[in-house]
């Protein structure tokens, strides 16, 4: 969840919690979560792209484009 105070600040709050709320907007944003076989790319407004290792959580935040989570691949060499 995402809340913008009286100054237009936004700031992310995460979990369960007590959070003053006078005067501010609450946005609810789209959460992906990836595991430990898992990484999430994250692509922004820019073109920019960064990949997150999992175990990991990320919020579509107004300067990310999309956010997708991804399997790893896993190689075996057959042959030494």
């Amino acid at each position: 969840m995402e809340i913008i105070d009286q100054s237009n600040i936004p700031r992310i709050v995460r979990g369960p919690c007590e959070v003053a709320l006078y005067d501010s907007k609450i946005r609810y944003l789209k959460r992906v979560e990836a595991l430990s076989h898992q990484y999430i790319v994250v692509k922004q407004k820019n073109g920019s792209v960064h990949h997150i290792r999992g175990p990991a959580e990320e919020f579509l935040l107004p300067h990310h484009s999309t956010l997708t989570v991804r399997q790893f691949r896993f190689y075996i060499e057959l042959f030494k």
